[in-house]
């Protein structure tokens, strides 16, 4: 029986105790409301009313037992697997067990979800919340882009008094942004990846930092371009910040007018002179420009950092840079998964809080992200990554740029038509004035 089958039979074993039993248990107290660190300067969306959190029922209360292990939900390739021949999970493994070996340690008891979708994490906190509270885990990895709709669903609890703020001050501003929902901090975000350029080195001495610089040489350069589900891709993202765009949900239209112009007649500047080809259009994202790039079709392609570092030494003629931007600045956006609180009882809440901060030890989230091809959310944790690779001073300055992408659900409209935009733009079936009209035809309605 595979893992997954085994985590399914753990919850229905746990389903049908629950079923026959006719004891309680004690109502879990209210989580703490206390404010979340104040954000740094970055561009977000306009905060929604506040964030409701899961009551507390009354049930009758029996003697506590005290507490010997907790219930981990995560996704496979966020998991500690010590027959694994990724190094990755056997680090984790490895990282578990020495928690659990602590005198005050705990049985971390791992549970393999889906990421996304039927029978996904988000999916199974919310059926478990309404049908089988019980069921539900104490620790939980949830991506960045459903983070808050499982807070304001009432599904997860606040940390900023549960995570020591040695962490919460040492996380990247990216990184701490995205763990907070309507003021609290709900995720700490437990690795990360953005995208930059990646070129031929052999074909590319100096790669362009500015569409400048872009639009008056003889290279040729890959994004996504694509339809993919209504989401506008993180290269028209950046472009769109680095323009100096930002989002503003509450105001009409909710998007900048300029910077959108901006970055639509760069795009059909960039397609008219070749720079861009006319075969982006069938690349959903940044994986398909990678391959792209490595087969000899462009010499330069918008990349994942992961695949980046998964992949470079088998193509040790790649080189990294910044996106080329509008004025050249450094900007990226991020996203990656969380470690989050769903337990009920106080005191669980409090020894889950404890695996997070074990987990994100410099020492322990270092090294798992590299041996993962993941980027580190904590400035410490980057440190043990060595001063020997070039790329780690450039990951650096990306990670402190790095804005978190939008996940309000209200961004989903903004999302579609931006995608719209920039499809009609390269295709030439819009121009880009007729596309700034659509889209905030669109946004405003």
């Amino acid at each position: 029986m595979n893992r997954y089958r085994r985590g399914y039979a753990i919850l229905f074993i746990i389903l049908a105790i629950l079923i026959t039993s006719t004891g309680g248990c004690r109502a879990p107290s209210a989580p703490s409301n206390s404010p979340a660190p104040e954000p740094t300067n970055i561009p977000t969306p306009t905060a929604p009313p506040p964030t409701p959190t899961p009551e507390a029922t009354s049930s009758p209360t029996l003697p506590l037992l005290p507490i010997t292990s907790l219930v981990w939900w995560t996704p496979e390739d966020h998991a500690p697997e010590p027959l694994s021949d990724a190094l990755g999970a056997q680090m984790l493994e490895q990282q578990i067990q020495a928690f659990s070996q602590q005198p005050d340690g705990l049985k971390i008891h791992v549970i393999l979800k889906k990421p996304f979708g039927k029978g996904g994490i988000l999916d199974f906190l919310r059926t478990a919340s309404a049908a089988a509270p019980s069921v539900l885990p104490d620790l939980v990895t949830i991506h960045s882009d459903e983070l808050a709709i499982a807070a304001r669903a009432g599904l997860l609890y606040p940390l900023d008094e549960l995570i020591p703020t040695e962490i919460q001050d040492d996380l990247f501003p990216f990184a701490l942004q995205a763990g907070q929902v309507d003021g609290q901090l709900f995720g700490v975000q437990w690795d990360a990846d953005v995208e930059h350029l990646a070129y031929d080195g052999r074909a590319v001495a100096t790669p362009p930092k500015t569409w400048e610089e872009l639009l008056t040489s003889e290279l040729t350069y890959a994004i996504p371009g694509a339809m993919v589900e209504g989401r506008v891709n993180d290269h028209f993202l950046i472009q769109y910040l680095g323009a100096n765009g930002h989002f503003d949900l509450a105001a009409e239209p909710p998007i900048e007018e300029t910077a959108l112009r901006r970055v639509l007649d760069f795009l059909a500047s960039a397609r008219q002179s070749g720079r861009i080809p006319e075969f982006v259009l069938s690349l959903p994202d940044a994986d398909a420009c990678w391959d792209a790039l490595v087969e000899g079709k462009v010499h330069m392609a918008q990349v994942n950092a992961s695949r980046f570092l998964s992949e470079r030494t088998e193509f040790d003629w790649v080189r990294f840079a910044t996106t080329p931007t509008w004025d050249g600045r450094t900007i990226t956006v991020s996203h990656g998964w969380m470690l989050a609180i769903a337990a009920r009882d106080p005191e669980r809440r409090t020894r889950a809080a404890q695996v997070i901060a074990w987990l994100l030890r410099p020492e322990h989230v270092g090294p798992w992200t590299r041996a993962s091809h993941r980027l580190p959310t904590r400035r410490a944790a980057l440190a043990h990554w060595g001063d020997d690779d070039p790329y780690v001073p450039f990951i650096r300055r990306q990670l402190e740029t790095a804005i978190p992408r939008p996940h309000d659900e209200s961004f989903a409209a903004i999302s579609r038509a931006l995608q719209w935009a920039e499809r009609q733009v390269i295709s030439g079936n819009a121009t880009p004035d007729q596309a700034v009209s659509e889209v905030l035809a669109e946004v405003t309605r």
